[in-house]
């Protein structure tokens, strides 16, 4: 994609001031990004409006440039939407669309407080995988868990490190890897990302099967399934290692 790529790189700190630099720069491809992945995004839209049907009010938790939010904000009936993101750059972007009742901040402390309870939260598109550590995810995850009403839905996607997209003998190599001696930082990526030839540190994480089930248990879900979507096409399997995996949790 033109203006944007990504670079490998050695260093390891993930910075919250210079994730937010990188989204605020990435925020004027985000959309031409979006149009890329059509397909994968439009089967997860898909899945949540035939798994939800309609909603009081939604919380997009990482909602980018807003287009997504206020898609399913109508599809699914509601009449409430508040989107959240660490970059202003997104958020004014979400602003822009005036379907948002309400869009904050969340890298602020207290960010969640006095917003109300929600019937949908959704964090798509790896938001999850972007929060640095274990221990931060399950705080995070908390924290959305206390804003659910009663048999609220929580749906989430994330990078799947056993999927075969990178190739089915290094899908088997990790999957016997990780089943024989575990350890999550191996999903781990950093990365230098070129945005209008400016490189910001990036970091993005690969999660195994296990390992969402865990974040899930210690943050207190233990009413889930899981169902992957490939990448390219939108296919969905019940098979591991055939996609992104996409979560589907309820209160």
């Amino acid at each position: 994609m033109s203006g944007v790529c990504f670079v490998m790189s050695d260093c390891h700190y993930v910075d919250i001031n210079s994730q937010k630099a990188s989204y605020d720069a990435f925020a004027n491809h985000y959309r031409k990004y979006s149009i890329n992945k059509k397909k994968y995004i439009d089967a997860i839209n898909m899945a949540i409006i035939d798994e939800v049907s309609s909603v009081e009010a939604i919380l997009d938790f990482g909602a980018g440039d807003g287009v997504r939010g206020a898609y399913l904000k109508r599809e699914l009936r509601a009449k409430r939407l508040v989107q959240a993101d660490i970059s202003q750059q997104m958020l004014n972007l979400c602003r822009g669309h005036q379907q948002a009742d309400l869009v904050i901040d969340n890298s602020k402390d207290g960010w969640e407080e006095n917003i109300g309870k929600f019937d949908l939260i959704l964090s798509l598109w790896n938001v999850i995988g972007h929060i640095p550590s274990h221990q931060d995810r399950v705080s995070i995850i908390k924290k959305i868990k206390n804003m659910l009403s009663a048999n609220a839905y929580f749906i989430f996607d994330v990078n799947n490190r056993h999927n075969e997209c990178y190739g089915k003998l290094v899908s088997l190599y990790r999957r016997v890897l990780d089943n024989i001696v575990p350890d999550n930082s191996r999903g781990d990526a950093h990365f230098q990302w070129r945005i209008d030839d400016k490189y910001y540190p990036a970091y993005g994480h690969l999660f195994t099967c296990k390992e969402v089930m865990q974040l899930l248990s210690d943050a207190g879900f233990h009413s889930y399934r899981w169902l992957t979507v490939d990448y390219s096409n939108g296919s969905i399997s019940h098979s591991v290692n055939k996609g992104q995996l996409l979560f589907i949790c309820r209160r």
